[in-house]
């Protein structure tokens, strides 16, 4: 259900509909047939089941110049384009990546749930602006990261991914955020939207590598999910579309429909 509407609304919102989209997954038998149904409904996903995580990343980035990555509660609820994305990092070697999750929207941390400072910022283009998040303010200050940011994986960063040892998400980002001072000296900005494009709706969890802080509802757990995601049931991204939220994660109410 979650993938599905990360899928649905990233189609929905971004502009280059044809770029390449590779999905890691894991999954009991119950939820691999939840993952074959959605195969065939974005038959121009590469589903790719799990097999050694750190394996996996290396071999779909081993050949690309920039990553969007992702996590499964991400929702898409504004209209940006990778290119544009892509452009302003080729003309600000000086930033780490850009961030669709932050923006002057974003003035609350959900995961210490505390206020945080927006920082001062320059606009590079009309709606594209660039800050220090090397004294920001938490969510700012947290540039590497794995839901909702577009990087340079052919560069500087490329060691992380090659030489840091994760054996799931998880683990990957927290990898990556303990690294993140190598590179203060010499990418100490971040690029992001004026107004995020992108946020993560924390209505479950599925791990037990961390104790963040998730919603409660029993409608979005995830055994409840598959059950109304196994009767058809979706989250249309439209419910979504224009919504702003007050940080990079937000619990945010949605409504199941049908499909007949």
């Amino acid at each position: 259900m979650q993938l599905d509407l990360c899928l649905s609304s990233l189609y929905l919102n971004i502009e280059e509909k044809d770029l390449p989209i590779s999905v890691i997954y894991n999954a009991s038998e119950r939820h691999e047939n939840s993952y074959n149904a959605l195969k065939e409904e974005y038959k121009d996903v590469n589903f790719v089941r799990e097999s050694v995580f750190k394996e996996d990343v290396l071999n779909l980035i081993r050949d690309k110049t920039y990553i969007l990555f992702l996590v499964d509660d991400n929702i898409f609820v504004n209209n940006f384009s990778f290119k544009e994305i892509t452009n302003c990092l080729e003309e600000n070697k000086d930033a780490i990546g850009f961030s669709l999750r932050l923006g002057r929207n974003t003035k609350l941390c959900f995961p210490v749930y505390k206020n945080q400072a927006i920082p001062d910022y320059e606009a590079v283009r009309h709606n594209i602006i660039k800050f220090k998040w090397t004294t920001a303010d938490l969510d700012f200050n947290y540039p590497l990261e794995i839901s909702s940011s577009v990087y340079d994986v052919s560069g500087n960063l490329k060691q992380i991914f090659e030489k840091l040892n994760y054996i799931n998400p998880n683990y990957l980002e927290f990898e990556m955020a303990c690294n993140a001072g190598f590179f203060r000296n010499i990418h100490p900005f971040l690029l992001s939207y004026l107004d995020s494009v992108s946020f993560c709706n924390p209505v479950n969890k599925v791990q037990t590598f961390n104790n963040n802080r998730v919603g409660d509802n029993l409608k979005y757990s995830t055994e409840n999910l598959l059950t109304e995601f196994e009767k058809c049931g979706r989250i249309n991204p439209l419910q979504l579309k224009g919504f702003v939220s007050n940080g990079a994660h937000q619990l945010v109410e949605m409504e199941i429909e049908y499909k007949t």
